[in-house]
């Protein structure tokens, strides 16, 4: 009988190891599953709305040889073409605020 109550007690004191163990293991994957999704919720919200450049913005990232197409805010119909009518930068910003573009059909948007 005494080998009884060792081996019993020896059960307890594994079965409370491994839930103590178990226990913290499913807690951190929890904590780490939480994370994980606040990760994933920021990297929707970063890729699902697009940075808003202004005018100016934009003038900085178009150098001469810069491919471009015309915006949603394009207001000259079709001037240089049928759309999409693809470009290229020509000449850097101007003191006007233009910047000049070849459009692929050859003509000279000044």
């Amino acid at each position: 009988m005494p080998c009884t109550r060792v081996r019993e007690k020896t059960l307890s004191f594994f079965y409370f190891i491994v839930h103590l163990f178990l226990g913290q293991l499913v807690s951190s994957l929890l904590q780490n599953c939480q994370k994980l999704n606040l990760f994933i919720d920021m990297l929707q919200k970063l890729r699902s709305t697009p940075p808003i450049l202004t005018g100016p913005d934009l003038a900085r990232l178009m150098h001469v040889g810069t491919r471009v197409v015309r915006g949603d805010d394009w207001k000259w119909g079709d001037q240089d073409g049928p759309a999409p009518s693809e470009g290229r930068v020509i000449g850097e910003l101007g003191e006007d605020g233009w910047i000049r573009v070849q459009v692929i059909n050859f003509f000279t948007h000044l």
